[in-house]
Order: C-alpha cells, then structure tokens, then sequence
C-alpha cells in the first residue's frame, strides 16, 4: 500500500490553538517527507454579536494570511507543494459570504469542518451537542447539505458528532453510511483523523 504523503488540514496560530510559525510548519512538512501542504486555518465569519469566534482567526488576518502562505509556496515550490485554504463550517444564511472569500483571495481549496449547526456556540457545537436525540439527524443534514453546494473538496474529521454520545451503534453507523454516500456522490474526500484518540474517546 502506497504511503499518504500530504496533509490538507493544517491551521496556524491566528486560530488561536496552534503553534509554530508558517514557515517552521513547511520545514516541518519537508524532514517527514510530504510532498503537498495543505494550510486551511479555521475560517473568519461574518459573525453575529453573540458569536465569539474564539477558535478562528480575525477577518482582518486574512490577507495577511493569504500574503505568507503564497510566500512560502513560491519560497519552497522546489521542496513541497503548498495550497492556501481554509476550514469552514456550512451556515446556509452565510454560504454565499464565505464562496465571495475564497474567491475574493484566491484560494485552492476549502474543507469543511461541521462543528457548530448554524451558529457558534456551547449547545450547538456537534461534539458535544445539546439535543442528544437529534444529533445524527441533524449533523447528517448540514454535512450532506454543505457537500451539495459543490464548495468544499474535504470533509474535515467527519465522525466529529460520536463525541456527543461516544458510543458505537446502529443509528451512528447508519449517519456515518449516509454521510459516505454522498462524499462518494459529491466527489468529497473524507479525511482519516485521529482527534478522537488525542481526547481519549471510546469510540
């Protein structure tokens, strides 16, 4: 079996948890041997006043954001390929905003991380959701939903909704079908993460 060599799900410290300077993650990327290098820091919103956006970086970080990254490809387009991007949620009243940006920057690539339904908040984050009951349906609706609007290309830890209830069982695993359904229907990759280990789930 051929080795992956790439990563496409990398933020940087304008999120606000990650560490290392852009370019000591290129370097980084290159002793381990990747060939590609994919930045998508967590996007910026047009966020609501009740939205604190602590986990993402600031809209006016964005060009400069852009700025370092296209740097650094041209700087080692010899050693790595690097692509520009971000990791975005799929908020149906503001999809149209976060297409404009990635259009407005030029960017190579958005990858979807459902982790809030519909805003930004405590009870409405899918990994530890307030309506228990509901968890599977909805976080299936908004993951199929933002794959049909053809506007991102990854899938960014899509088993993100076990934590809710983090057990393994018939309803789970009938979400996760669907949600492998249409990844194969909307040519969307689902990345392999290994998050849940990091946090100790038992799933």
């Amino acid at each position: 079996m051929n080795q992956i060599m790439s990563n496409y799900h990398t933020h940087t410290t304008r999120c606000k948890h990650a560490y290392g300077s852009d370019e000591q993650f290129v370097l980084s990327a290159i002793k381990a041997g990747y060939t590609s290098l994919a930045f998508t820091d967590h996007s910026p919103w047009l966020l609501y006043p009740f939205e604190a956006g602590n986990i993402r970086m600031h809209i006016s970080e964005m060009e400069e954001y852009v700025e370092s990254i296209n740097h650094l490809k041209r700087q080692y387009r010899d050693e790595i390929s690097i692509y520009v991007g971000l990791e975005a949620e799929y908020y149906r009243d503001r999809i149209d905003w976060l297409i404009n940006l990635k259009q407005k920057h030029q960017l190579d690539l958005l990858i979807l991380g459902n982790h809030f339904r519909g805003y930004e908040s405590n009870e409405t984050y899918y990994g530890n959701y307030r309506d228990k009951t509901n968890v599977y349906k909805h976080y299936v609706e908004d993951a199929i939903d933002a794959m049909a609007t053809e506007a991102y290309s990854i899938f960014a830890h899509p088993d993100l909704y076990f934590r809710t209830n983090n057990k393994v069982d018939k309803v789970a695993l009938e979400a996760a079908q669907q949600i492998c359904d249409a990844a194969n229907h909307y040519n969307v990759a689902l990345e392999y993460n290994l998050g849940g280990i990091r946090y100790g789930d038992n799933s």
